[in-house]
């Protein structure tokens, strides 16, 4: 095999077609877990790295990069494991962004590692209204 002596700076990605390079855009876009429940204080967004590689790249993904961010957010399920002993909503608010915690409409707190008395009852409370 020959080694190249001229840096080619061909980007063989933007030869194909736009409408399979759109595809590839929605496909690098979608989590991995997307069917999974989605635990609050680890959830990442769809990587944005693709949108970076050159302006061509960019032009073309940043709406649908936007719209797959929006989705994940609004789309996923969250579940937040509480252990009272440790849960502090300092370290809530510090994890997400306003603008993320705005868009999240689904959330399930995670109550099975209660043993404190007081808080079983609460959860009691939360799960019977009892």
């Amino acid at each position: 095999m020959k080694t190249p002596t001229k840096l080619d700076k061909t980007c063989h990605f933007l030869k194909i077609p736009p409408e399979l390079r759109n595809m590839i855009y929605d496909l690098a876009f979608t989590s991995a877990a997307d069917s999974e429940d989605y635990v609050y204080f680890t959830a990442a967004p769809p990587y944005k790295a693709i949108v970076y590689t050159c302006k061509q790249v960019y032009h073309e993904a940043k709406g649908l990069y936007r719209h797959a961010y929006r989705r994940f957010w609004t789309n996923s399920f969250f579940k937040i494991p509480v252990d009272f002993g440790k849960l502090s909503s300092r370290a809530i608010q510090h994890t997400l962004t306003n603008e993320e915690v705005a868009a999240i409409r689904n959330v399930a707190i995670d109550v099975a590692k209660v043993t404190n008395p007081a808080h079983v009852q609460w959860v009691n409370l939360l799960n019977h209204g009892v």
